[in-house]
């Protein structure tokens, strides 16, 4: 199996960890990777928009509270009043709009790291996506040069650095969704 050749003309034996690691490409990757917890702690904390205003309460709620019900009085008083716009209406009292992952996520660093820890994960989302494309691209072409070209382009020609410096979870859900991938691929190595 470990001669088995990919369409790209990698081998198996090619996508070795010292590959992985041992370049001019995971290099940079190393650099970007540990520069962006340390700007994630270092940059300024606030929220951009309504939706991390949403996010952050999630966060906040299961934090403190270990459930998902913000509280605003609303339960207790029924005024229209106490109930924020995009917060809706669960059994326990209001609750975020956004799927429930990034709250459960996002609780534990919140807790350590207030709104920075927010942040914080998100970077390290970032960093995971930048070696998680290396990978991919590395295991696709068998190529260096584009295994060090993806992660390059990805981090300076698109938003992503946008999102390792904030509360949306579009960082995280990429890099889980891109984990899932790498595990699918090579779930499918094994198979074969």
């Amino acid at each position: 199996m470990n001669d088995e050749m990919y369409p790209s003309g990698a081998t198996v034996q090619s996508m070795t960890p010292t590959r992985l690691i041992g370049s001019k490409g995971a290099t940079i990757c190393l650099v970007l990777s540990l520069m962006l917890p340390l700007l994630a702690l270092a940059a300024p904390a606030g929220l951009y928009n309504i939706d991390e205003v949403i996010y952050s309460l999630g966060a906040f709620a299961v934090a403190q509270n270990g459930n998902f019900v913000v509280e605003t009085g609303w339960a207790e008083y029924g005024s229209d009043d106490l109930r924020l716009w995009f917060l809706v209406e669960g059994p326990d009292g209001l609750v975020p709009q956004y799927p429930p992952g990034s709250a459960l996520a996002g609780a534990p660093v919140l807790a350590l790291f207030g709104l920075r820890g927010l942040f914080l994960l998100n970077a390290l989302a970032v960093a995971a996506t930048l070696w998680l494309t290396r990978w991919l691209a590395l295991r696709a072409y068998g190529d260096e040069r584009i295994a060090l070209l993806a992660p390059v382009l990805l981090i300076f020609a698109t938003f992503l650095p946008e999102y390792a410096f904030a509360v949306w979870p579009h960082a995280t859900s990429l890099a889980l969704g891109l984990g899932a991938l790498v595990l699918a691929i090579r779930a499918s190595d094994q198979v074969d």
